[in-house]
């Protein structure tokens, strides 16, 4: 059972080498910080009970995965910003940025009799 000094000299040791660890697996310092961040959380809530030999391993585990965890959740934030980005305005010089369909309506000539529906679920 490692104590709160044990563990918290431990992390207190490991930070510097886990933030260089971090920052060359992500190259982004402000993400590898929070890698490291979440890391320590989890060993501390987690794994605080284990003895301390056991810290070194479980703490390069847990590591590892969140930085794991951090290139799946970037992969389905680039495809959802990727996907709303093609989704944005596109300027290709047509005039439509702001195409919105109701605002455009404009009804069929010759099958309406001469009536021009008042809304586009008008079709009496």
């Amino acid at each position: 059972m490692a104590t709160d000094k044990e563990l918290s000299d431990f992390l207190e040791n490991v930070q510097r080498r886990a933030f260089k660890q971090a920052v060359y697996a992500v190259r982004k310092d402000e993400a590898a910080l929070d890698i490291v961040q979440d890391a320590m959380i989890k060993i501390a809530e987690k794994y605080g009970d284990k003895p301390a030999a056991e810290l070194p391993l479980l703490f390069q585990r847990i590591l590892q995965n969140t930085i794991h965890d951090y290139f799946r959740r970037e992969k389905v934030r680039n495809t959802w910003v990727s996907l709303f980005s093609s989704l944005g305005s596109s300027s290709d010089g047509d005039g439509h940025d702001d195409f919105d369909i109701l605002e455009t309506y404009e009804p069929e000539i010759g099958g309406r009799q001469g009536r021009t529906p008042t809304n586009a679920f008008d079709h009496r």
